[in-house]
């Protein structure tokens, strides 16, 4: 009987750690979504508006109809596919702000869930180390902190571990249906940020000649699929020649081909052995930005440190014997796609915006580094160390948990630079109240957001590259000025002598929250 229990719970176990890991996901990601980290990031709120415009007007702020790459502030540039899927919830269930935050949480999960479907077939011995590789997905600080902002960039790591995977399953099987799927999936990648049409492009050169070497190549495949690839790379590249060579906007159908007022091709510059240097050290550290990373608990975990070099030149050394022996490894990809962003990121001064697409490695190097070191799973050593490890990051997540989920986290960053209130319930009451304020708003709040709190109609806000814009004869001001009666003034908590100017000139005040707003009764 007790040998039965023992079978049957075995059996079940990996499903009872599959439900564990999938209730953990869901606690991590959506609690208190909508209020952690506080406020909306200025490019959060530009995605937001942008698809709310798509998906009611079938045009963006700047009234383009369908751009295939949004332009974004000064003109920058902003990827589509986060935009895209965030205008296609807001059309099927309208306008919250929880909303455009989910969009990145279904974005993670794809690199969970794919993820640890890339670790279930390059240890096909060993299952529990994928669902180990899982459980880091989703209690390393980065992979939460990523999850949770609506960021137009960040989905770039769950489709780039969709395509992975989609490339290994084609190598593996050589069917031309994954060889398809592959191409298909690496076009989507490119929507996601314009790094990836530097970092794609060299993962399949460095793949091309692995695969030489190895006598694995097949011309006929890869052509199947690279004609897919092709095809969705085709319009990007055509906004690159226009940008390029300063041609005209164009449309393609319904979407246009976008010129962007401030290309940021000058952005890439020669090879810096201190840019790959910083690279690497801001993946095991954090960066400037309180809401990509907390530096006390980096972005993996102190202890990942050397997990991820003992992984890292154990696949090099792997690389090596491949070549050798003229074998493939499955493996090897993955650290020819880390290999690819770095030389990418030694071109140019990163941060941890610009490196999420390494993350999945990271965790594929811990888990290689882990099954080095206990390589025997039936092993009662093993069995104690791997335990202890697992009890390592457990205490570790429980720690930042307490620290990002209860509070503390909001109290040492609020306000967070270039994170903004909603001021969405103040314009509601302006609105039924034009009396008070003949001259106008002033707020110290991008146009962008105060456009996201109102969700009036581009047409009707037109809004400027220089953030600026004339709304039925009020002038709204992104900034705070002299004081005086016939304005609304809508201001934050954070200025506090503002507020106070403000009371003793006898203005009227409406808390909400974390600002106010103010005005004269006449």
């Amino acid at each position: 009987m007790k040998k039965k229990f023992l079978e049957q719970s075995s059996k079940y176990m990996p499903y009872v750690l599959l439900a564990g890991l999938a209730l953990l996901f869901v606690i991590t990601r959506f609690w208190r979504i909508t209020t952690l980290p506080s406020g909306v990031h200025i490019d959060e709120a530009g995605m937001a508006y942008d698809a709310w415009c798509l998906s009611q007007y079938g045009v963006d702020r700047y009234f383009k109809s369908y751009p295939l790459l949004l332009t974004n502030f000064g003109g920058g540039g902003q990827s589509a596919l986060c935009i895209y899927t965030t205008a296609l919830l807001f059309r099927l269930f309208g306008f919250h702000s929880f909303l455009f935050r989910v969009t990145n949480i279904f974005y993670s999960l794809l690199t969970v869930v794919f993820g640890m479907l890339i670790l279930r077939k390059l240890y096909p011995d060993r299952p529990y180390l994928a669902i180990a590789g899982g459980y880091l997905m989703t209690i390393l600080p980065f992979f939460i902190l990523s999850a949770r902002l609506g960021m137009d960039c960040h989905p770039i790591l769950g489709t780039s571990t969709v395509f992975i995977y989609c490339f290994l399953c084609a190598l593996q099987s050589e069917k031309y249906r994954y060889y398809v799927l592959a191409g298909i999936t690496g076009g989507i990648v490119l929507y996601t940020y314009s790094l990836s049409y530097l970092i794609l492009p060299s993962f399949l050169v460095l793949s091309f000649f692995y695969s030489l070497v190895v006598k694995k190549f097949s011309f006929k495949k890869w052509t199947v699929m690279g004609i897919p690839m092709g095809l969705l790379a085709s319009p990007l590249i055509a906004i690159q020649l226009i940008n390029l060579w300063d041609l005209p906007e164009m449309q393609l159908g319904p979407f246009t081909l976008t010129k962007l007022p401030g290309y940021r091709v000058g952005e890439l510059g020669s090879f810096q052995f201190s840019n790959l240097k910083s690279a690497i050290a801001t993946l095991f550290t954090s960066d400037i930005w309180a809401y990509n990373s907390i530096p006390k608990f980096s972005n993996l975990y102190w202890i990942s440190m050397p997990l991820v070099i003992i992984g890292f030149f154990h696949c090099i050394y792997l690389l090596v014997v491949s070549v050798r022996k003229r074998e493939m490894d499955l493996k090897l990809f993955l650290l020819l796609w880390a290999l690819s962003i770095l030389y990418v990121m030694s071109h140019i001064y990163t941060c941890l915006t610009q490196l999420n697409v390494s993350f999945f490695v990271m965790v594929v190097f811990i888990v290689d580094a882990v099954s080095l070191i206990f390589p025997l799973p039936k092993k009662w050593l093993d069995f104690a160390g791997k335990g202890a490890l697992l009890l390592v990051y457990t205490v570790f997540f429980l720690c930042f948990s307490n620290y990002y989920y209860m509070g503390r986290y909001t109290q040492e960053t609020y306000p967070i630079r270039l994170f903004f209130n909603l001021q969405t319930e103040a314009i509601a009451f302006i609105d039924e109240h034009p009396e008070y304020g003949e001259k106008g708003v002033q707020t110290a709040i991008p146009s962008v957001v105060y456009a996201l709190s109102c969700l009036k109609s581009p047409y009707e806000l037109g809004i400027t590259l220089d953030n600026t814009f004339i709304e039925n004869g009020y002038i709204h001001c992104s900034y705070l000025g002299p004081i005086e009666d016939g304005y609304y003034y809508i201001v934050d908590d954070t200025f506090p002598d503002y507020i106070t100017e403000l009371r003793e000139k006898g203005f009227t005040e409406i808390a909400y929250g974390h600002y106010y707003l103010f005005y004269k009764e006449q």
